[in-house]
């Protein structure tokens, strides 16, 4: 069983961490939260992009206003997350906007975003929106590579950009598997479920994040899904040092006696 997890705790050490995350500062005229572009090299489709965005404890951005949009253009003016559609156009990465119910007859009506902000604000490029059954928003450049005007896509990977962008409340959103709410997934939450393996606790432990009153192996699960999230970009543990911390953690575990479900 040990050696299993030990195993099963090294293999972790494959996940990637999110990037570094900007934020537009309220000294700047932002709003004070942070965003984070995330390049997509085989591209993505909006509802991935969604789900992706949410479960990182965010959502897709929502360029509310022009310096908004602005701001989120500086993030993702980079070629790598913009994908050529023909010799004069490229496509651009997913933002937040999206069409709930479709208007078939109208390709200009019903956009909302998806934090439920009011649509007031666009800058479509010429000619956009158009085809009605295109309900997704992303940017979309016509002359110059990159460009900041948005256009409307259907739900597909293909004539789309390569990646999204994320917006948080804080630098770092408390993610499930952040037990010790250092603001990242690692040793720390890790050592919290081994210390109570096995045991039966009351309701609210940290250690029991899956809240099923037994610290077992959901409850690994749940940290090994956000290992590495949130991660300060200037913290990169070497894989030999976690592999070293992950055996020092299970040893302590030696004297508890290990439960299966």
């Amino acid at each position: 069983m040990k050696a299993g997890l030990i195993v099963g705790l090294a293999g972790c050490l494959c996940v990637t961490a999110h990037g570094a995350r900007t934020q537009w500062p309220a000294a700047a005229g932002g709003n004070g939260h942070w965003y984070e572009a995330v390049h997509e090299p085989d591209g993505t489709n909006w509802t991935n992009a969604n789900d992706a965005a949410m479960a990182a404890g965010g959502h897709l951005a929502t360029a509310t206003g022009a310096a908004e949009n602005d701001f989120i253009f500086t993030l993702i003016d980079d070629p790598k997350f913009w994908a050529p559609t023909s010799a004069v156009s490229s496509s651009g990465p997913w933002l937040g906007g999206y069409r709930p119910d479709p208007n078939p007859n109208n390709a200009a009506s019903g956009w909302a975003w998806v934090t439920g902000e009011p649509w007031s604000y666009t800058n479509w490029m010429q000619g956009e929106p158009n085809f009605a059954d295109e309900n997704y928003l992303h940017y979309r450049a016509t002359g110059p590579p990159q460009d900041k005007k948005w256009n409307n896509a259907y739900d597909a990977v293909t004539n789309t950009g390569r990646g999204y962008v994320v917006e948080y409340l804080s630098e770092f959103p408390v993610l499930p598997g952040d037990l010790s709410r250092d603001g990242w997934v690692g040793h720390a939450d890790l050592g919290i479920v081994l210390d109570s393996w096995g045991l039966h606790v009351a309701p609210g432990n940290r250690a029991d994040p899956s809240g099923d009153g037994f610290v077992g192996q959901f409850d690994l699960d749940i940290v090994l899904n956000d290992w590495g999230e949130g991660m300060p970009p200037t913290v990169v543990p070497e894989p030999a040092s976690l592999i070293l911390a992950l055996a020092a953690i299970a040893g302590c575990c030696v004297r508890r006696r290990f439960h299966s479900r």
